[in-house]
């Protein structure tokens, strides 16, 4: 992260103490930044003695937005403490909203995608295969995440082995399965809540009869091989009328912002963490969680994907998001001793 520090009206001596001081504090910004590229944060801190009195302003640069804090007082290092607080705050309600900004993003793609179903229906009618992938292409290209993650989960459960499954064959099979099926489609349910669950069934029916054997007391090396799937599913043909929903790991793990230890591991520990114990959960829990939290479908949504009750699918969400905040607690604990 790229770091200006202005000091004003300040003799030499506390100038460096007040930089020192900074340091120490800025750590705690940086882990709340870690969903961030480096190269793409900047911070500006600038510090005023005006005649004993130490006017502060921190600005922080996001490729999302600015935000600014500022505080004044009689103590430099005080009021370095009170900027790092109150910039704290505002990197969290930042965050907050920009989860928001992409639901409501994937939400609206979702309402987008009514208007190809007709289409759909047009190129089935003319059993034309070739024109009813072009179509559907799109909706697949945002599930890649999902069925890699699936692919990392089946392969922690020793369910397949590294390499065994590929995105690319899961895609494959599910563009095929949607043309074939495609007579039995719902237009009460969404497009891709449709076709998500085509891609759960292609999973699954790759890994029935297998046993888990994964224990989340297993430690796993980051280097391990069940944490990586090929995800490169790409077609010529895409139409270019969407841009790909990147999700990021902060909209899996609900209570992420209440746990700061979370914010001192990277993205891919986050997730290694996070694919562990999901792993070791139903896999309809796990399923409804993902389905809330990272493609932002609703309850009823889900319910209808999984044939079960709302008041069933709400309990599963709360029952996963409290479990895995009281797993994650336990391991920063074992951390800490």
């Amino acid at each position: 992260m790229a770091e200006q520090i202005v000091i004003k009206r300040c003799t030499k001596e506390t100038k460096e103490q007040l930089k020192e001081y900074w340091q120490k504090k800025a750590g705690r910004l940086g882990r709340l930044l870690r969903s961030f590229a480096e190269d793409q944060r900047h911070l500006c801190l600038t510090l005023d003695n005006n005649g004993g009195r130490f006017e502060g302003t921190l600005v922080l640069k996001l490729p999302t937005g600015n935000l600014r804090a500022g505080h004044a007082g009689e103590n430099g290092h005080y009021v370095i403490d009170l900027l790092v607080d109150k910039m704290t705050k505002e990197i969290k309600k930042h965050k907050g909203k920009i989860r928001h900004d992409d639901l409501y993003r994937r939400k609206s793609r979702r309402e987008n995608l009514k208007k190809i179903v007709p289409l759909l229906e047009d190129e089935k009618h003319r059993i034309d295969k070739n024109n009813f992938f072009t179509l559907l292409t799109p909706v697949l290209r945002q599930l890649e995440e999902t069925a890699r993650h699936e692919i990392i989960i089946a392969q922690l459960q020793s369910n397949i082995l590294p390499g065994e499954l590929t995105v690319q064959d899961v895609l494959d099979d599910v563009l095929l399965r949607a043309w074939e099926q495609f007579e039995d489609y719902n237009n009460k349910e969404s497009l891709d809540s449709w076709v998500t669950k085509l891609l759960h069934q292609v999973i699954d029916e790759k890994i029935k009869d297998r046993l888990s054997e994964l224990s989340i007391y297993e430690e796993l090396a980051a280097s391990d091989p069940r944490y990586t799937a090929d995800s490169s599913w790409v077609c010529e043909n895409e139409p270019f009328w969407e841009e790909p929903v990147n999700i990021t790991i902060n909209e899996i793990f609900p209570d992420e912002d209440t746990l700061e230890p979370w914010q001192a591991m990277d993205a891919e520990e986050q997730l290694r963490w996070l694919l562990a114990h999901l792993s070791t959960l139903p896999v309809m829990e796990r399923r409804a969680f993902t389905l809330y939290f990272r493609e932002g479908l609703s309850e009823e949504e889900i319910a209808m994907m999984q044939d079960r009750s709302v008041e069933e699918v709400k309990a599963n969400i709360q029952n996963v998001s409290d479990l895995l905040v009281e797993r994650f607690k336990q391991f920063d604990r074992e951390q800490d001793s």
